[in-house]
């Protein structure tokens, strides 16, 4: 990294098959120049296409810049900026998402490990669908990787929401989704530094699927072999088979002799072998078959507990909502009622004056009522959404739904909140205050 040296270029290595022997790093065929020069910095490929460039230093300064170049067209298009400036990091795709994580010698300690996120559009077509209008980044936040050295994400399955953070010393199974810590952990044998490290799919017959660690400052010259634990070994069935095993070669055919006795010889031995390739296929078939099952009984298992939640969800927010629809039908009947006393009162000859006063004692207007309890507010807070309710009675929902497992709403437009701040409503409060000071008779 010489800082007399361009630092803003991009080279690749062709190794077509015409010119294998001969390659050479040279720089793209496209006229790409990023607009920072960057050290530090990750860079992701998503959907075959889009180079996104993120982060890194800028003249000894981190930046928070991100830049998206398209390999087919040669387009280049300023990408959302990150939600702070980072360098010496790492980054990967999950899903529709791309994940970033580190930056430990620019940050407070408290932000040691954590993950920030951006969801990209997965049709795009030009780089400037690729993330949509409304998309930032943003910090995860209760997830977090333990470790808070420069981190190496890989992603184990395009379509998943796990992924391996890569440490010095430590890796960590990490889902996206739903957990608030690493759901594994294992350990190189020692702590390797500022080392480059690979994730590989097994080989029946030669290593199990594992992480390849290689250099470091701590031992510049050695390799290091990791193999998965089961745990997070599970979740790499999909990325180790994902297709039955490829089917073997048979041997090569014997040579024809006129010697029968040399002719049936060479026949046995080409058959002994031809059975045994088969018989370990078949063993890798056998095996291959009991991970899918295994894969397809977890993946069951996890859709029926999403299945469960949601049906647990639904009765309570069904509950919730049938006590409030009751509770409307009650003070509409009431106030029907009263309406239609009034109604009849006028017929037996009492005056206009007489109906209206009795109308306005029947209850408080509409809109100082809580739309939750339809009943006259005493502490009226306003929420997110900009509606108003009963400091209890919001409270109250907003934990009901917790307990279930249910995003807290806004119960008026079922509208999810992303803070429960209650902000005090003086005007509503003092109107509240002043309608029942003027109708102290009225009574519920």
């Amino acid at each position: 990294l010489d800082p007399c040296e361009s630092l803003d270029s991009i080279e690749c290595l062709g190794v077509g098959s015409s010119n294998i022997g001969g390659s050479a790093w040279t720089t793209l065929p496209c006229p790409f120049k990023l607009h920072f020069p960057r050290v530090g910095h990750a860079v992701v490929l998503v959907a075959d296409r889009f180079l996104v460039v993120m982060g890194g230093y800028a003249n000894s300064s981190p930046i928070d810049t991100v830049e998206i170049l398209d390999i087919q067209t040669c387009v280049q298009h300023k990408g959302p900026s990150m939600s702070r400036p980072r360098g010496d990091y790492g980054a990967t795709v999950v899903g529709n998402k791309i994940v970033a994580c580190g930056a430990p010698e620019q940050v407070q300690a408290q932000e040691h490990g954590e993950l920030e996120f951006i969801e990209f559009n997965i049709n795009a077509t030009t780089v400037y669908e690729l993330f949509p209008q409304s998309a930032q980044w943003k910090i995860h936040p209760t997830l977090k990787i333990s470790f808070s050295d420069i981190p190496q994400l890989f992603s184990l399955d395009p379509k998943a929401d796990s992924f391996l953070a890569i440490g010095s010393q430590v890796v960590e199974l990490v889902e996206l989704e739903n957990a608030k810590v690493p759901i594994s952990q294992c350990s190189f044998s020692i702590d390797r530094g500022y080392s480059a490290a690979v994730l590989l799919p097994a080989n029946q017959q030669l290593y199990p699927a594992g992480i390849l660690a290689i250099g470091g400052n701590r031992d510049p010259t050695s390799m290091e072999w990791l193999p998965l634990p089961d745990d997070i070994h599970v979740r790499l069935k999909k990325y180790q088979t994902g297709k039955i095993p490829d089917f073997p070669p048979l041997p090569p055919k014997p040579t024809i002799s006129t010697n029968p006795k040399q002719l049936k010889s060479s026949l046995q031995q080409w058959v002994q072998k031809a059975e045994s390739i088969l018989t370990d296929y078949m063993a890798h078939v056998e095996e291959w078959k009991d991970q899918e099952e295994k894969l397809c009984q977890d993946q069951c298992s996890t859709l029926q507990e999403k299945i469960d939640q949601l049906r647990a969800q639904q009765n309570n927010l069904t509950t919730t909502s049938t006590a409030r629809a009751k509770k409307y039908v009650g003070r509409c009947k009431h106030e029907i009622g009263s309406i239609r006393g009034i109604t009849e009162s006028l017929g037996r000859g009492q005056t206009v004056a007489d109906a209206l006063a009795k109308l306005q004692e029947d209850g408080p207007p509409h809109e100082l009522c809580c739309p939750i309890t339809f009943e006259l507010m005493t502490d009226p807070v306003v929420i997110e959404s900009g509606h108003t309710y009963e400091r209890a009675a919001i409270t109250q929902h907003w934990e009901t739904q917790e307990t279930s497992g249910i995003p807290v709403t806004c119960p008026s437009t079922n509208q999810q909140i992303c803070s429960k701040k209650l902000t005090p409503s003086l005007l509503a409060r003092s109107l509240c205050r002043q309608w029942q000071e003027e109708h102290s008779g009225w009574h519920p």
